[in-house]
């Protein structure tokens, strides 16, 4: 069975974020890999999501320095599930 990405991108929102991947991880099924992305928060968004899931195994978490917006956030993270999905397969 194929793995599932999940994209997340958050922006000044670290504690509905935390709550989605806490409820992602307590009711999913399958096999995923979640591709968070801190869209240049402006608040305490990036340290606590960093203390959350630097280590995590099932996220990859991406700070860009600038908002994005949502089209070119979502571009970024798509393109680091391909990078890091390559990378799966290929092993």
């Amino acid at each position: 069975m194929s793995k599932v990405a999940v994209i997340i991108i958050n922006y000044n929102t670290y504690q509905k974020t935390k709550k989605c991947i806490d409820i992602l991880r307590e009711n999913t099924t399958v096999e995923y890999h979640i591709y968070l992305l801190d869209n240049g928060s402006k608040n305490e968004s990036l340290p606590e999501l960093k203390k959350y899931y630097e280590d995590a195994d099932d996220v990859t978490l991406i700070a860009s320095e600038e908002n994005l917006g949502y089209a070119r956030g979502n571009n970024k993270l798509r393109s680091e599930e391909r990078r890091v999905g390559k990378e799966c397969r290929s092993r």
